[in-house]
């Protein structure tokens, strides 16, 4: 059994994960910014990062820190406040953390840090794997920024692993339920042209993946992935089943137009391995996309 304190864990992964975690019977901790959020286990603690401020005690006893913490990359239009909040909620948030570790004499076996495939460059013809150069875009230097703060972690006591995460597939949250929403009126919007490659990974699949980081006291950088290549308009077949949909076309430059840059995050093209991870014996269960999609509707 490990102590593990949770950054993110009101977020829709982070809400599964924190679930999970205790079921294998470990004691997890959560970092919140709001008191009105309640942990049912009575393990909240406040921290605020623009006040530089962590409950005391927080942090006392914790073995591991799994950082999920970030602003919604998707709510707001990337203008140059909003952009530096992403990055911030990201970086300084891990920093905070490694800082209150020092201060308090602290010292923690495991750091577990949550990135993303947005790191790799887009569009992209290749298949990318864990030693591939960033991007030049925003997405690529949000992700360089937030794996820089979880690499300060780094020290012969901690070992750092970086999960670079697909956008997650949910019955509850994020992209799925967003674009299936028309469904029910037999519409399914097909973004620009469709064709493009969306790297995703289904919910338990994700959470699965920090148990096993977790169980094999892994470190390293790890695509977090589902093996099948998808394309966006096999995710929408798959989403339709058997029944007769129309798939509705929504030009690349409506979606630029009422998006602005975050356009970038439904248009993304990107063949991302997670072979580096299937090599170490995780097995997905949910490797590609029509067992996927109909688990996720079926836990409607």
């Amino acid at each position: 059994m490990a102590v593990i304190m949770v950054t993110g864990a009101t977020g829709m992964l982070g809400r599964q994960l924190v679930q999970n975690l205790r079921q294998s019977g470990n004691d997890v901790r959560i970092l919140t910014t709001n008191i009105n959020k309640k942990d049912e286990k009575g393990a909240a603690f406040l921290w605020n990062v623009r006040d530089h401020f962590v409950q005391q005690g927080a942090l006392d006893g914790v073995d591991v820190i799994i950082h999920l913490a970030g602003s919604n990359i998707g709510k707001k239009r990337w203008t140059a406040k909003n952009r530096q909040n992403i990055i911030e909620s990201r970086s300084e948030s891990a920093d905070l953390l490694r800082e209150t570790l020092e201060k308090g004499g602290h010292k923690i076996r495991h750091f577990i840090s949550i990135s993303a495939t947005g790191y790799y460059p887009d569009p992209g013809s290749k298949m990318y794997t864990e030693s591939d150069l960033p991007g030049e875009g925003f997405l690529s230097k949000v992700c360089m920024e937030w794996e820089k703060a979880a690499l300060r972690f780094e020290n012969p006591n901690t070992k750092v692993a970086i999960i670079r995460m697909a956008p997650v597939f949910s019955a509850t949250a994020g992209l799925l339920p967003t674009i299936s929403m028309t469904k029910g009126i037999r519409i399914l919007p097909v973004l620009g042209s469709g064709k493009n490659i969306w790297a995703w990974i289904h919910i338990q699949d994700a959470v699965n993946i920090f148990q096993f980081i977790l169980d094999h006291h892994l470190s390293g950088i790890y695509n977090a992935n589902a093996p099948q290549i998808t394309s966006q308009k096999e995710v929408l077949h798959a989403i339709s089943g058997n029944q007769w949909i129309w798939h509705a076309p929504v030009p690349e430059f409506l979606l630029k137009l009422f998006l602005g840059e975050r356009s970038a995050l439904p248009l993304t093209n990107q063949k991302v391995s997670s072979e580096k991870l299937q090599k170490l014996g995780f097995i997905y269960q949910f490797p590609e996309i029509n067992s996927a999609i109909s688990n996720l509707f079926h836990a409607k």
